[in-house]
Formats: structure tokens, C-alpha cells, sequence
């Protein structure tokens, strides 16, 4: 009777370890980090993708990860379980016998501890995204990646298509950033030409003329005594051009905007900002006025890139080092562009792509499956190729604007 009675008490402590708060949690802190590591290696392998693509002259496609939802759960099993062994027979007291006697009661408590994460994939192949993704990038958002920290040769190489230099006589060279011609290296050295002039993204104030010169009496009698406070109103300002015998006025609007700025006077269609010291681009250089004799020197044209056409490039830059005599775009520092050592060299490679070999540790990986291909960018030595990637990425995400995500997702992953 007494291994009974102990047999109750171990399933009434039992029952009271159950009630208790359980010692497994969920690690959610441990979750959502291994959940951001999968989801960057995707993104990081997404543009990869999109790179080789372009190398192929492929259709590129995109794929975002708008929603996560993750949840976990706890399921407590208690149980027991008991030793007997032969002797003498008891008797419990509804008068059945129980042969054997109970020798250890052993109390158990088991809990499943489960994990869950949902995920959706939305298309961003959309006419919004795809709108801003072909359009060529303003100069105000290239001077988002133009400062001390990201090296200019690489940003303007990614982002500049091509330079045209006009002569007076109306002739013009043009040095077209494709590592697939022979006349790449050209381009590359009129780029590094430019950055030591100081090539530059600038915010500056431009003026243009409203009108003919205008007296003082026309315009109180167009705007009243206070002409000048009324015509600020309208972001229009006044030029004095002379004081006798009446004043005359020129009325100019005011503009901020961005605009391409030189350190030194190299070009006509580039006026000096004395305030700042720098010569910007008034009157770029448009396809209508190619081989257009011009009066005054030469004349600079800088045509800058879509997110797509950068995505050409960088398919370019894959094909010119994977091609049978092999064609590394390196950007060295201004400086030592000429250096022989670097000829070769990862060490400034805007982008190092592997094909086929054998690698230890890899930055992005392609298994593709139309051209029957790995590809790899490896994690060392590959040059600027992870800054190239964060680059496309960020000027990437400047198009996902309303809209350009589908509002239900396509593909639904558990």
C-alpha cells in the first residue's frame, strides 16, 4: 500500500512540474539573424543572376521580399513511468490484485519546441519599376555615391556610358565604357583625365533670362512699388543693367539643380561659379549638334547610364575576363592607373567573376542551368566586386517607388 500511495504522489508532483513554466523558448532573436543572413545571400545571388544574364543577353527578371512572417510554438508532454517487479501479491481497495510490487516511479516531462517562417516573392517586373529602371540616372542621384568614401574611378565607371569631346571645328571623339572593344582602354583614360579636373556632381543655383530688359516704370506698373518683393514670389530675381538715364532690369529665374562640374576651364559649354570656383555644365552637348561647328573651344558630353544599362556593363565586364584571352577591368586610384604591376591584378577589379573552377568560400554562387555553368564571384580576392554589387543594389532599390511591388504576392513559400 505504501508503493501505491508513493505512486500517487509522483503523478501528483509530476502534474505540478507540468503546470510550471516551461525551460524551452523559442530563440526568436536567433530566428530573425539566420533568417536576415538567407535573405541577403538571396539578394546578393539575385543581382548575380541578373549579371550573368545581361552577359548572355538574357531577359533579366526580378524577384522581391516584401512580407515575412514567422512563428514558433511549444508543445509539453508529461508522463510517467514505473519499475515493478514479482513478490507478493496486493491487494488495492477495490479488491483487485496487482502482482508484483512497484520498485521506482520515474516522472518525465518532454516538450517540442517548433519554428516557422513564411515568406512571400513578389515580381518587380512591372511598367512602373521597369520606367525608372530604364531611365537614365540623374546627376542628382549619381552625387549620392560621389564622396570620400567610394572610390570615383569605380562610380563613374559604373555609371557613365560614354564621353564625347566636340572640337571647335565641329568634329567629335567619342570614347564609348564597353570592356568589349578595343577602344576601352581610351575611354578609361579620358575618364581618369576628367577625375583629375575634378569631374563632380554639383548643387548649384542656375539662371536663365525671362524676357527682354525692362525699365523701372514698366515694371511698377506691371507690379506695383514693391516690383522686387512681388517678382521673389515667383523665385525671379532682377539684374540691374543700367542707372541712366532710367534703371533698366533683366528678370532672371532662379533655379536649384544639379548639374556636371569641372576644377579647371577646360571646355566652352562650362561656365565658372565664382562663388564655388567650379566651372559647370550650362549647355551640354545634345545628338542634334554632333559635328555642328561650334565658335568657341572644345566641348564636353558625359552620358550617364540607366540601372539596366549598368547591369550591360557589368554582363560586359563578365564576358571581356571570361573570353579566350582574358580582359580584367581594373580601376586603380588616380595615379597609378599606368602602374605595370597592377596590369592583371584583382587587387581594383570592378568585378571578378569565376567560371568552372574550383574556389574556396564564394561572395555570390550561380548554378545555371541554360548555359549549363557555374559561376562564381569568390570571397577573397575579388577586387571591388562586393562594392560594385552594394552600388547595383542601392540604385536598384532607388526604383522600387508605389507601385512597383505587386500587392499580393506571386509565390507564396512555406
Amino acid at each position: 500500500m505504501k508503493r501505491i500511495k508513493g505512486l500517487f504522489v509522483s503523478i501528483s508532483l509530476l502534474l505540478m512540474v507540468g503546470g510550471c513554466t516551461s525551460p524551452f523558448t523559442p530563440d526568436f532573436g536567433a530566428m530573425s539573424a539566420k533568417y536576415a543572413t538567407l535573405l541577403e545571400q538571396y539578394q546578393i545571388n539575385m543581382i548575380f543572376q541578373n549579371i550573368v544574364r545581361a552577359a548572355h543577353t538574357r531577359p533579366l527578371s526580378f524577384l522581391d521580399i516584401p512580407s515575412i512572417n514567422g512563428s514558433g510554438s511549444i508543445a509539453v508532454n508529461p508522463s510517467v513511468s514505473g519499475l515493478f517487479n514479482g513478490g507478493a501479491v496486493v491487494t488495492n481497495a477495490a479488491g483487485l490484485n496487482i502482482a508484483g510490487g512497484l520498485s521506482a516511479v520515474t516522472p518525465s516531462l518532454g516538450a517540442t519546441v517548433g519554428k516557422s517562417f513564411n515568406f512571400s516573392q513578389s515580381s518587380l517586373d512591372n511598367a512602373v519599376f521597369w520606367k525608372g529602371f530604364l531611365t537614365e540616372l540623374p546627376p542628382e542621384t549619381v552625387k549620392y555615391f560621389v564622396h570620400n568614401h567610394l572610390p570615383r574611378e569605380l562610380i563613374y565607371s559604373l555609371v557613365i556610358d560614354e564621353i564625347v569631346i566636340q572640337s571647335p571645328d565641329g568634329t567629335t571623339q567619342t570614347y564609348i565604357n564597353n570592356p568589349m572593344l578595343d577602344t576601352h582602354p581610351e575611354f578609361q583614360r579620358e575618364l581618369y583625365s576628367l577625375i583629375k579636373d575634378g569631374l563632380t556632381p554639383q548643387y548649384v543655383v542656375s539662371s536663365q533670362k525671362i524676357g527682354g530688359i525692362v525699365s523701372e516704370s514698366k515694371l511698377q506698373k506691371a507690379h506695383g512699388d514693391n516690383y522686387r518683393q512681388t517678382l521673389l514670389k515667383d523665385n525671379l530675381s532682377l539684374v540691374t543693367m543700367s542707372v541712366t538715364p532710367e534703371k533698366t532690369f533683366q528678370i532672371v529665374s532662379t533655379k536649384p539643380e544639379f548639374k556636371l562640374c569641372l576644377k579647371t576651364n577646360r571646355f566652352s559649354n562650362f561656365e565658372k561659379d565664382v562663388s564655388r570656383n567650379d566651372y559647370c555644365q550650362v549647355s551640354p552637348i545634345s545628338e542634334d549638334e554632333v559635328n555642328v561647328t561650334n565658335a568657341g573651344g572644345s566641348r564636353l558630353y558625359v552620358k550617364v547610364r540607366s540601372t539596366s544599362n549598368i547591369y550591360a556593363y557589368l554582363g560586359e565586364v563578365v564576358n571581356a575576363q571570361l573570353q579566350e584571352k582574358p580582359y580584367l577591368v581594373s580601376v586603380p586610384p588616380p595615379g597609378l592607373e599606368g602602374d605595370p604591376a597592377l596590369v592583371g591584378s584583382t587587387k581594383y577589379a570592378v568585378l571578378v567573376v569565376k567560371k568552372n573552377s574550383e574556389f574556396e568560400g564564394a561572395f555570390a554562387y550561380l548554378d545555371d542551368v541554360l548555359e549549363g555553368n557555374k559561376f562564381v564571384i569568390p570571397m577573397k580576392n575579388n577586387g571591388y566586386s562586393k562594392l560594385s554589387v552594394k552600388t547595383l543594389a542601392e540604385f536598384q532599390t532607388l526604383q522600387k517607388i508605389p507601385g512597383s511591388l505587386t500587392p499580393s504576392p506571386s509565390v507564396l513559400i512555406r
